[in-house]
């Protein structure tokens, strides 16, 4: 995995670039596409683990959780702010929230969670890490996905790229959730699940660049750098 990693993420990188156009005209296709292949690291690594059940149980447990979530979130503008889903996600249920939701959110917990365990020593900090981890990502999603593509959107706009504050602030709660419930989940995990986190973040920093959305490259960078030192430290243990 070592050697087949940076020409992945160079891979990523370009096909960010140039499907954006796509993306839009594609009913989900598109989407779903991209979501399925950034996810298919951390899910063999987390299958790997071979501790199955317990693995599919937080899975499914979290994917509720994330249906959940959006539909409180759209009904009541709790926990992200009140927002609505346009069509480019595909099907959805209720014609409220997206099927694809749990493999555009789930895939990225369970990443985040490799990587605060291979880098953060202090298990009581773990679930806070990984709030903070998928909330750098989602700098970095909201603005192309949400703004750029209209996945979704916020009626009253706000200060990121017309992302509210509350989507942030949700962001981090329902992380932080998410990192509590996962520690129940298997820990003898291989650390490419890293790669999952890893290259979602660079396919929609290359896609928030071709909207010119530049500001993105900083918590894209800041995420980047801790995967890179999580990665370092995978090769060279002490």
């Amino acid at each position: 995995m070592r050697n087949i990693r940076i020409p992945f993420l160079i891979g990523t990188f370009a096909s960010g670039l140039f499907v954006a156009p796509y993306m839009q005209q594609a009913s989900g296709g598109g989407a779903a596409v991209a979501l399925w292949l950034t996810a298919a690291p951390v899910l063999l690594a987390w299958v790997r683990s071979r501790q199955g059940w317990r693995f599919f149980g937080v899975v499914v447990v979290l994917s509720l959780l994330a249906y959940l979530f959006e539909f409180s979130s759209i009904a009541s503008g709790f926990p992200y702010g009140p927002f609505a889903y346009g069509e480019g996600l595909g099907g959805k249920i209720a014609d409220l929230v997206p099927w694809l939701v749990p493999v555009a959110w789930v895939p990225q917990v369970l990443s985040a969670t490799v990587l605060v365990r291979a880098t953060v020593r202090d298990v009581r900090l773990h679930a806070l890490a990984v709030a903070v981890a998928l909330t750098l990502f989602d700098l970095v999603l909201d603005p192309p996905a949400a703004t750029g593509l209209g996945f979704w959107r916020w009626p009253y706009g706000g200060f990121w790229y017309g992302i509210p504050l509350s989507n942030f602030l949700g962001w981090l709660l329902t992380g932080y959730l998410a990192g509590v419930l996962v520690q129940l989940a298997p820990r003898n995990v291989p650390r490419y699940g890293m790669l999952t986190l890893e290259l979602a973040t660079v396919f929609w920093l290359a896609v928030a660049l071709t909207f010119g959305f530049w500001l993105t490259l900083v918590p894209g960078a800041l995420l980047l750098l801790w995967l890179w030192w999580a990665n370092a430290r995978a090769c060279n243990p002490r």
